[in-house]
């Protein structure tokens, strides 16, 4: 029997930040990538992560795992726990990780 693939069932909402403040600090477990939606085209942003929960050893997530479009921000994390935070601009910012299901199992179907 194969699984039903969809975004109810493969995706969790997420609260991130608002304003200029640092944002909320996001538990990726069981999900391998996050959409951050609702970005101003002059906003600046920074993204960290960490395997601390506290993000203690924070480090910036790599380019090369960002893709960026007018107003969403995917990152596909190293780390378990990523942090998007506004460095300019005000904005109101939601997350959605998606790839897996509410439980936390990996979706792995085509």
């Amino acid at each position: 029997m194969t699984r039903m693939t969809d975004l109810i069932h493969n995706a969790k909402v997420v609260k991130t930040n608002e304003g200029t403040v640092a944002g909320e600090t996001v538990d990726t477990l069981g999900f391998y990538s996050a959409l951050f939606i609702g970005l101003a085209d002059e906003a600046t942003l920074t993204v960290t992560e960490s395997d601390d929960a506290g993000m203690a050893d924070e480090t910036a997530v790599p380019n090369s795992q960002l893709i960026a479009s007018a107003n969403a921000l995917n990152v596909v994390p190293t780390k378990r726990y990523i942090k998007v935070a506004v460095a300019e601009g005000e904005v109101k910012v939601a997350g959605l990780l998606f790839g897996a299901d509410v439980d936390g199992n990996i979706n792995i179907e085509g």
